[in-house]
């Protein structure tokens, strides 16, 4: 569950519990720093770290919290980008996945998410493929386009409306890469 590494002659303890990365300075022994991961270990499986359960949010309600963020908190174009990137990935939920809750997004759905971006037909004035003539439509988004998709989850997840779910959801886009395209700019 979690490790023990040596920095600078001090060790220390690393854990994730629910979500957050716990990490304790140890002192200059490796035994103290194992016994010390066990005894976080074991606490954190009695929950008597003080971190809070999972709240299960609905992703749908949460995305529209966040555009109203956003709304009073954004320029208009910000948001209007945002709302593009989050219909995509609603798209793409509704179509690819079950996920109902904001806890059920995990880093497997997120590069599922953004294979899919890639391969996915896209029309160049970003509606829909399907209503347009074919001359106007693309291969797939670009990895520009892929990664701000990515940076809006993780702000959606970050912050979104609702400060304090930085704290209690588990936010698999916390460090996450980026696309690795070839895109170049023009």
């Amino acid at each position: 569950m979690g490790v023990t590494y040596k920095r600078g002659g001090i060790w220390f303890v690393d854990l994730r519990v629910n979500g957050r990365r716990v990490r304790k300075k140890a002192g200059k022994s490796k035994h103290l720093a194992e016994l010390l991961l066990k005894d976080l270990e074991l606490k954190a499986q009695r929950n008597q770290l003080g971190f809070l359960e999972h709240r299960e949010i609905d992703l749908a309600q949460f995305v529209q919290e966040f555009l109203k963020y956003s709304a009073a908190n954004h320029r208009p174009p910000t948001t209007a980008r945002y709302t593009s990137a989050l219909d995509n990935f609603q798209r793409f939920i509704k179509d690819q996945t079950d996920v109902k809750r904001l806890s059920g997004i995990t880093t497997e759905i997120v590069e599922k998410y953004k294979t899919w971006r890639r391969t996915t037909p896209v029309a160049r004035n970003g509606g829909d493929p399907s209503k347009v003539k074919a001359a106007f439509v693309g291969k797939g988004a670009k990895s520009y386009t892929v990664n701000f998709e990515i940076m809006t989850l993780k702000t959606i997840l970050n912050l979104g409306g609702y400060p304090e779910v930085f704290y209690e959801v588990f936010s698999p886009l916390f460090q996450y890469g980026f696309s690795m395209g070839q895109d170049q700019r023009r």
